[in-house]
């Protein structure tokens, strides 16, 4: 809920499941067995038929299956230990601060690390007023729910600190099971490259997205920051993936932006579609309201739009198809060299990330 203001960063095993309620945490019940947890390209899946299949025989979204259940049961024994790290770690916290009780210590940890301001609130109850979860709030009770929930979000962002700090000082380690390796995915050649003229750059990021995803919306900014500060060293490729069954204007959006290619400013366009309100609607007098800003031939610019013979739709959804045969089932999806980027989606996260990929390419 109010997913359009959520800042990007990652809370592993943490979901929020609506902004009312707090975060329910769920343990998948799992038995380990003696043979490895992790697969391999030339390891034998089985056989039917006295026929054996490889790892290697399987489709690239087969291959994709197997590697999110390894992740899975990983990240599920990952998530067990954290938990119990948080666990000691308040009970230290109340032993130095000599507190009668551990809901005592979190209470006075929350209290001195979090503080939620009226200004705050009120902006983000403004920035989500065309959020339709919003609207149901009766506006005398939307300040309360509003700061519990950014409470909320706080107390897990101020855990995650210091679980990523326990992490990088190898306090937390999973010893029974093997981190399965990211799959490296091959991409053809379709989509949109943002700087066409790079010849072999180091680092290439592929993003699957959809532009009525409010999540899109967000990731946008800390992308085009990164483009800007690595321009001519890396080249971002963006590759269609409307979720028509819940985006409505994600297909016609995706259309807009073909259309905006014809006339020589896709990336213009792209911009546009991506530079609003996370929850800001978009309709066919957006796209024309985008193209007369960017100063194209607008009866050129509908026409295209209306796509009557269904050409610029049945190309975006061969992007769709190509992305979902390769695994991709939602938005944003992020590739850098074709690893799957499973981080947070902050400037600060992205840029540490490529800056150890050039650092080791060099």
């Amino acid at each position: 809920m109010f997913s359009s203001s959520l800042r990007f960063f990652k809370l592993k095993k943490l979901q929020n499941l609506s902004a009312l309620t707090l975060v329910s945490l769920a343990l998948v019940g799992c038995q380990t067995r003696t043979s490895k947890n992790v697969l391999n390209n030339d390891d034998v899946l089985g056989s039917f038929d006295s026929k054996k299949i490889k790892i290697s025989e399987l489709s690239a979204a087969e291959r994709n299956e197997l590697f999110n259940a390894q992740k899975k049961l990983y990240e599920t024994a990952e998530f067990i230990l954290q938990k119990h790290y948080m666990e000691e770690w308040f009970a230290n916290y109340q032993k130095q601060n000599k507190l009668a009780t551990l809901d005592e210590a979190k209470d006075d940890f929350y209290k001195k690390n979090i503080n939620i301001k009226d200004e705050v609130v009120k902006n983000f109850i403004s920035q989500n007023s065309a959020n339709p979860q919003m609207q149901q709030i009766p506006e005398n009770e939307r300040e309360k729910l509003v700061k519990r929930y950014l409470t909320q979000l706080e107390k897990e962002k101020a855990e995650q600190k210091i679980l990523q700090q326990a992490n990088e000082e190898g306090k937390i380690k999973v010893i029974a099971l093997e981190r399965p390796k990211e799959p490296v995915v091959k991409f053809s050649d379709l989509g949109y490259k943002y700087d066409p003229s790079l010849k072999n750059p180091k680092i290439t990021i592929v993003e699957a997205a959809d532009y009525q995803c409010p999540y899109c919306v967000q990731a946008h900014g800390p992308i085009q920051k990164i483009l800007d500060e690595y321009k001519g060293k890396i080249q971002f490729v963006f590759r269609d993936f409307p979720l028509t069954q819940i985006h409505p204007q994600a297909l016609p959006a995706a259309i807009a932006a073909k259309c905006a290619n014809e006339q020589g400013k896709y990336w213009e366009m792209h911009k546009l579609l991506f530079s609003r309100a996370p929850m800001a609607p978009l309709t066919a007098d957006v796209y024309t309201k985008f193209a007369e800003e960017l100063k194209l031939n607008v009866p050129a610019f509908n026409t295209c739009l209306a796509d009557d013979k269904k050409e610029h739709a049945k190309s975006i959804m061969a992007d769709l198809e190509e992305m979902s045969s390769l695994g991709v089932n939602a938005t944003p999806s992020i590739y850098i060299n074709g690893e799957k980027y499973e981080s947070n989606l902050s400037f600060e996260s992205l840029k540490k990330e490529i800056d150890t990929r050039l650092a080791s390419a060099k």
